[in-house]
């Protein structure tokens, strides 16, 4: 301990005795010699210079003091921020909830049920429009299934877009009501499936309330939908098609070389090969793109049955049946489809070719890797030499810097039915000028 010492007279400390000897009573206990140092080595004034008593048991004194007062000042830092602390054990108060509903896109489609510590959290942050949304999405997602399920029972297959689904089953594809963009359908094996993506801004409920789907991505597939009405056989039309003993539409039953469900797309009388009398075979004249329904020169455009789509981004057009829908693919839009009322495609997709390789060079190098033309048919398309497979449903053309694969692609029931529609389409195939 520092002592502040003035300028008064020092007392002579007396000698010790010598060892072994008694002390004196009236000699005072020392606690140890007091040193001074010369004043020539002693700077400053004499009254601000510091003596130390004791020598080392002085110095102990100070530093036995320092740690007491560090550890006193680490005690009461620690005490102040426990006190502050959410979980003390003192107060009990919980830290603030960060619960949240999480956003991460579910890809497992089916909809799964709300916890209800996420409803309760929901509930103070939802938005009624978002919850009205939610709620359209509901109408829109079973209105979507309902026409995909009928649609099935029909063809034994979902359609590529659900824009070729008929207008008697579903009249009008219904949008997103936030983005008012078209949710994401998806046919998936070969069209025996598929997934519908839709967004969930709050929470929406199909079926029962404890199904209740909270905000985030979701797939909704043909097993929602049967358990949606009731069914917990998910082997349904999802998986395996219905039983069902349609008339094979592919039989030529008057012998005209129309397929039955070419009579029924023309109107031609199933049971005569000239349906009008004007002494051609139905099928000679719709070949030559002239209506088998009336005699003299009635085109099949004339007559209402077939109509013309041209693609000016892709420079091309063909003449479909007016009865069948054309899209451009939205996953491509170098594909372009035409949908039958079956389920059966015409597809015709553009790809480069940068080297300008005829059809033949094109089909060998990217298609077969045969070069020998035995293997295929060699035809004429838009007056330009085109590859055709002995199968007839592939057709290769070579256009300048593109080739155009035209496809035919069959319904789960694997017939052709449309044999005729097809080659008509080919032979109306053209270049846009």
């Amino acid at each position: 301990m520092f002592e502040q010492q003035d300028n008064q007279q020092q007392p002579t400390p007396q000698a010790p005795p010598a060892p072994g000897q008694p002390m004196e009573a009236s000699q005072p206990l020392s606690l140890g010699d007091i040193h001074t140092m010369p004043e020539k080595f002693m700077g400053g004034s004499p009254s601000s210079r510091v003596v130390v008593a004791g020598g080392g048991s002085g110095k102990r004194t100070f530093v036995i003091i320092a740690i007491v007062f560090v550890v006193l000042l680490g005690i009461t830092a620690a005490a102040y921020f426990y006190l502050q602390s959410p979980n003390n054990l003192l107060t009990g108060s919980p830290a603030p909830s960060t619960n949240q509903v999480p956003s991460a896109q579910n890809t497992n489609a089916t909809p799964a049920p709300a916890t209800n510590e996420s409803n309760a959290n929901e509930s103070a942050v939802s938005s009624p429009d978002a919850l009205a949304r939610d709620a359209q999405r509901v109408i829109d997602i079973t209105k979507i299934a309902k026409a995909l399920d009928e649609y099935y029972k029909q063809f034994n297959a979902y359609p590529q877009f659900l824009s070729v689904i008929p207008a008697g089953l579903l009249a009008e594809v219904p949008t997103d009501p936030k983005t008012q963009t078209a949710y994401t359908y998806t046919p998936k094996n070969d069209r025996q499936t598929y997934g519908i993506i839709f967004e969930v801004e709050e929470r929406l409920t199909f079926g029962t309330p404890d199904e209740a789907v909270t905000k985030g991505a979701w797939e909704f597939s043909p097993a929602d939908y049967q358990q949606l009405l009731g069914n917990t056989n998910t082997n349904t039309s999802s998986t395996t098609p219905p039983p069902t003993t349609p008339e094979n539409l592919s039989v030529d039953a008057d012998g005209d070389g129309l397929t039955a469900a070419e009579e029924k797309l023309f109107g031609t009388a199933p049971d005569s090969v000239d349906t009008d009398s004007d002494g051609f075979r139905d099928t000679v004249e719709i070949s030559n793109f002239y209506s088998p329904l009336t005699s003299g020169s009635t085109t099949l455009e004339a007559a209402g049955l077939m109509q013309r789509y041209s693609s000016a981004p892709l420079n091309f057009s063909i003449y479909y049946p007016s009865a069948w829908v054309v899209n451009v693919s939205p996953q491509d839009t170098n594909e372009t489809l035409v949908t039958s009322d079956t389920g059966e495609n015409f597809n015709i997709t553009s790809f480069d070719n940068p080297n300008s390789l005829t059809s033949w060079e094109w089909y060998s190098q990217n298609v077969s890797y045969d070069f020998n033309k035995e293997n295929v048919d060699i035809i004429s398309v838009a007056g330009k030499e085109a590859v055709r497979t002995l199968d007839g449903l592939s057709v290769y053309v070579s256009e300048g810097a593109r080739v155009f694969s035209i496809q035919y692609t069959l319904n789960a029931a694997g017939t052709i039915q449309y044999p005729n529609v097809f080659s008509l389409l080919l032979s109306k195939f053209s270049f846009s000028q």
